[in-house]
């Protein structure tokens, strides 16, 4: 895989899925629509979770909504200059991910409950 600032698109869309029914924590996570839409009538996106700097699988491909739980701190967000998705993170958490449904649940995490 290419560094953040030169991923495109294409090369995060051929990661591994992750099991919808999982959850995980991960460093960050970037975050683009997926051009498809939900029964709902809203674009579906596409999230990618990544460790130590790189992107590791995707996270969901069906979900239409994502929920934030953000007991302290501060969520960062900044667009990556290739793919032009965007990358969340926080500077002292983790991000764990509940299961890919169609709304994604999303807590950050202090680090030392990791």
């Amino acid at each position: 895989m290419t560094t953040l600032q030169k991923v495109t698109r294409k090369e995060l869309l051929a990661l591994p899925v992750r099991q919808c029914n999982t959850t995980k924590q991960y460093d960050y996570l970037i975050v683009f629509g997926s051009r498809k839409r939900h029964e709902s009538g809203f674009n579906l996106f596409v999230v990618v979770g990544c460790k130590h700097e790189a992107p590791v699988e995707i996270v969901s491909l069906c979900s239409d909504v994502i929920n934030w739980e953000l007991p302290a701190g501060r969520l960062n967000v900044d667009c990556l200059p290739k793919s032009n998705a965007l990358r969340f993170w926080c500077n002292d958490a983790l991000l764990r991910v509940g299961p890919g449904l169609s709304s994604l649940f999303v807590k950050a995490i202090q680090e030392k409950q990791r």
